[in-house]
């Protein structure tokens, strides 16, 4: 299996680029928001996934380690082929992506090419306990900044306590929260976070 290559970019072309390491050249498929921030005839170090198919074989490339796990868990899930996965990462960062999925926030994921309501949902199942079990490089500081930000109100507390005694996760239901108006009535906070939840 190919896990690294070092060497020079010949090309880059619309999802993928072109690396020659030692004479040989591989092409190497990469998420659209990753090779926009690249120059011909620069020097790359990229991690890569072999996908190996009875009449194929392709390389997928990524600038972090972190980015390469997100992608190796995406393709777990069923119906999420190597394509759908990297288009999903085309539009959402690797941190966008593990936001998305600890707090359950299905509209985020749909709004990646190819991802609809169901696709979203069985990401999120799929995943959520797998993801946090990863031992990713770089915190989550995006998910925890947010998390210490988050003002509690004496509604929001009512609100959180009756959705997590009914078996919901806590950082998800705070961050559905977020976007829901705090002057609406409990019961209308707590059908809207529900709705959000998307459970």
């Amino acid at each position: 299996m190919i896990e690294l290559i070092i060497g020079k970019i010949e090309e880059i072309n619309e999802n993928s680029i072109l690396v020659v390491n030692q004479g040989i050249g591989y092409c190497i498929f990469l998420n659209g928001r990753e090779s926009k921030n690249l120059a011909i005839h620069e020097d790359i170090k990229i991690y890569t996934s072999m996908i190996v198919r009875e009449d194929d074989i392709s390389l997928y490339g990524f600038l972090s380690k972190d980015e390469r796990k997100i992608f190796k868990l995406l393709i777990t899930v069923s119906g999420i082929g190597p394509k759908v996965a990297m288009g999903i990462m085309s539009e959402l960062t690797q941190n966008d992506l593990r936001n998305a999925i600890l707090t359950s926030d299905i509209n985020k994921l749909q709004s990646a090419p190819g991802v609809g309501k169901k696709t979203a949902q069985r990401i999120i199942l799929e995943l959520k306990d797998k993801i946090s079990k990863i031992n990713f490089e770089n915190p989550l500081e995006s998910f925890i900044s947010n998390e210490n930000d988050f003002d509690i109100t004496s509604s929001d507390n009512e609100v959180v306590e009756a959705l997590v005694s009914l078996g919901y996760n806590n950082n998800e239901v705070r961050n559905a929260l977020r976007r829901i108006d705090a002057n609406l009535p409990i019961e209308i906070q707590i059908k809207e976070a529900l709705k959000i939840i998307g459970r």
